[in-house]
């Protein structure tokens, strides 16, 4: 767990964030993460919701189904955050959009049973087929 005040932006900087306290770092090869980010997967950080604080602009929001939200820059459409009621009390934010010079090394793989057939994962940290409960 990352312990550290984080901060993150959006590409043309309207939005600004925080993170405050402590949130778990992860790649997610699902096919809903792959079409939100246009990669082949994507890092995440995931923490209670009320630790990720919007310190300025303003985030659009798109239901891809009941209870799931993916929340993006209104100006720019930079994906920030993705919340699932299974998951709450707790986000997602993406890894990506934090400023340069917080590194983070995410510990783990989850939804690799979605993996593309093209991604070779060496890294050598644990991977799990679809949640860490699996």
């Amino acid at each position: 767990m990352e312990t550290q005040v984080s901060f993150g932006r959006c590409q043309c900087g309207a939005v600004d964030y925080s993170i405050h306290g402590e949130f778990d770092s992860f790649f997610c090869h699902c096919e809903d993460c792959r079409l939100n980010t246009a990669a082949p997967y994507a890092a995440w950080g995931r923490v209670r919701e009320e630790a990720f604080v919007l310190n300025s602009g303003r985030l659009k929001t798109f239901n891809s189904s009941a209870g799931v939200s993916w929340s993006f820059c209104e100006n720019c459409g930079t994906s920030i955050k993705y919340a699932n009621d299974r998951h709450l009390p707790h986000i997602d934010f993406h890894l990506a959009t934090l400023r340069p010079g917080i590194f983070i090394n995410p510990k783990f793989h989850v939804q690799v049973k979605e993996k593309l057939p093209w991604v070779t994962i060496s890294d050598n940290l644990p991977q799990f087929q679809r949640w860490r409960r699996d």
